[in-house]
């Protein structure tokens, strides 16, 4: 796992892309998650989009059987465009973070670097 200690204040996890529906005051717009931390998410998007702004998603509720999420609020940092790949690269600060959903990030976290590590051999 890497853990870029001198760029980064938060660990980040590189996970299995995630499928997730960014909704927007007036818009949604999907796209998946490729690492997520405990301060935002990358996302990626094959459509372009000049400046999400502020939205809303729901991400899961980590060793939750029957589906559970729950909902937080981003806003968008920065945009890489990937012209090779097609694809945006959407850099996503999590905003007025509660303490219930820091607890549901840190366990998403913790499976998705438990997954990690038992597909690497660890």
């Amino acid at each position: 796992m890497l853990l870029e200690t001198d760029k980064r204040r938060y660990k980040r996890i590189r996970i299995y892309p995630l499928s997730v529906t960014l909704r927007c005051e007036n818009h949604s717009y999907e796209g998946f998650i490729t690492d997520l931390s405990q301060a935002g998410i990358l996302l990626c998007m094959h459509k372009s989009v000049e400046n999400i702004g502020d939205f809303s998603m729901d991400l899961p509720i980590a060793d939750s059987d029957d589906g559970k999420t729950f909902e937080i609020s981003a806003k968008q940092v920065r945009m890489d465009s990937i012209s090779n790949l097609q694809y945006n690269e959407i850099g996503c600060q999590f905003s007025n973070v509660t303490d219930s959903q820091e607890k549901h990030i840190n366990e998403l976290m913790g499976l998705m670097e438990k997954d990690e590590d038992q597909a690497s051999g660890d």
